[in-house]
């Protein structure tokens, strides 16, 4: 017996699957159910509303007139790669043919599981990256992600409208925090015909209801004074007089800088309907394509579509565990969340633009990008802007066959900008881009400039 034949991916996952029996569920894994689908790209019908248009009169004797699909706007993207990998160490590789050699069973379980629970942590973080997509979907409308050189921005395209701050900070005990809520859930109704009927909000959020003025007065009036409110009884008020079951959210995870994030963040009440809101989609990563059925590597597949693979490594004896993940969830319902900012009074959506700065280099993103993104790499907001029109998320296609308005191309990522706008920023930033034969191999030539410079 040696490493090789205890560290292997079929005993990793057996593993895992024993873990997440115990695992309290992510909410966004009922909300974003996992599916897959094969290759990269990733596309969906984004529905504008929900309201029904009445059927046409006619006269008799005529041909039917046919009713155009409005109302529906196909989106795509391209899915992001993950990919990170262990090893085992020297120090805990020659404790392990110790305990190997010493035939007792008790001893090597107790040293395997201790090797295990290490290679839990990319397993882990493949679970984290898929609940922070889906609930930054969920809860600004945008994913942001930044790692090893790549930025990945993906808008949803969700109604500015839908995204909206109040009068008053709900930390202030005369908010009008039940008024707010009437509001968005109206609006929702009004551009969808549907009615929300959750909510989800931080544990901060959910204790300015405790301190309300208006709703203690209410509860109060409900149960003839009697009784401590407790948080049962503001949900169950707000369910009968909203008709919404709110979800209170504080986990948390790790980015990649090491800095602990909420998946639903502390200035944020979020409504949407009830059912399922889209699927988290996994593509065909190329350990599952290429090497399942060779004898290169030791390839198995958990949670839909992650891939865990062990190596065999001879130059140092040693076992290599890689998790590797095609994903991101789709968003068809978009149009009907409502996002309220319930502590940013009168400021601005998250899609206004801010400019930003580090030392020399100025970059102008999105406030969402900002404060996800370059607030913690050490950028400082210089300037703000109206929010700018919706950037289509819809890209690719040939150099010479894209066209259309140029917008400030310091406002789009560059994965979105078309032949024009990457030209301007060619131009601003001295990037040569005469060798580029396509869009595709424009956009390669200025990120490779920008990771090179390290922009």
């Amino acid at each position: 017996m040696s490493i090789y034949d205890l560290i292997i991916s079929e005993e990793i996952v057996a593993y895992w699957e024993l873990l997440t029996q115990e695992r309290e569920p992510y909410m966004g894994e009922e909300l974003f159910p996992d599916d897959k689908k094969l290759g990269l790209d990733l596309k969906w019908l984004k529905g504008s509303n929900g309201l029904p248009v009445v059927l046409k009169a006619s006269a008799f004797d005529v041909a039917a007139i046919p009713r155009p699909r409005i109302g529906f706007e196909k989106l795509s993207a391209q899915m992001p790669f993950f990919k990170e990998s262990k090893y085992i160490d020297e120090e805990l590789r020659q404790e392990l043919n110790k305990v190997i050699e010493s035939n007792n069973q008790a001893y090597i379980d107790a040293v395997v599981n201790r090797i295990f629970n290490d290679e839990m942590d990319l397993l882990e973080g493949a679970a984290a990256q898929r609940e922070r997509m889906r609930m930054m979907a969920l809860t600004t409308g945008t994913i942001v992600m930044e790692g090893n050189g790549q930025l990945y921005e993906y808008d949803y395209q969700m109604p500015e409208n839908h995204k909206a701050t109040v009068t008053k900070s709900w930390s202030d005990p005369t908010a009008t925090i039940m008024e707010d809520i009437r509001k968005g859930i109206q609006q929702i109704v009004d551009d969808t015909g549907v009615t929300p009927e959750r909510a989800t909000c931080s544990s901060k959020v959910f204790g300015y209801f405790r301190i309300n003025n208006e709703i203690k007065a209410s509860i109060m009036v409900l149960t003839d004074g009697a009784g401590f409110i407790s948080d049962a009884k503001i949900k169950q008020y707000i369910a009968d007089e909203l008709g919404l079951q709110i979800v209170v959210n504080d986990k948390r995870y790790k980015d990649e800088t090491g800095t602990a994030q909420r998946y639903v963040a502390d200035d944020v009440f979020v409504m949407f309907p009830s059912g399922q809101l889209g699927n988290t989609w996994f593509g065909t990563t190329p350990e599952e394509s290429d090497l399942m059925t060779g004898s290169v590597a030791n390839v198995a597949i958990i949670d839909t579509g992650v891939a865990v693979t062990t190596i065999q490594k001879a130059d140092p004896v040693t076992v290599e565990t890689k998790v590797t993940m095609i994903c991101l969830p789709d968003f068809p319902t978009a149009d009907q969340v409502y996002i309220l900012g319930c502590n940013r009074v009168g400021e601005e959506s998250n899609m206004a633009m801010v400019t930003a700065k580090r030392g020399q280099h100025v970059v102008k993103v999105s406030k969402h990008s900002y404060e996800t993104l370059f607030r913690d790499k050490g950028y400082r907001i210089v300037g703000e802007e109206e929010a700018k029109p919706e950037v289509d998320m819809i890209d690719t296609g040939e150099f010479e066959e894209e066209a259309g308005e140029v917008h400030e191309v310091e406002t789009i990522p560059i994965s979105e900008m078309n032949k024009e706008q990457l030209a301007e920023y060619a131009k601003e930033h001295n990037i040569d881009t005469s060798g580029a034969r396509n869009v595709r191999e424009a956009r390669q030539i200025i990120q490779k400039a920008i990771r090179e410079a390290k922009m």
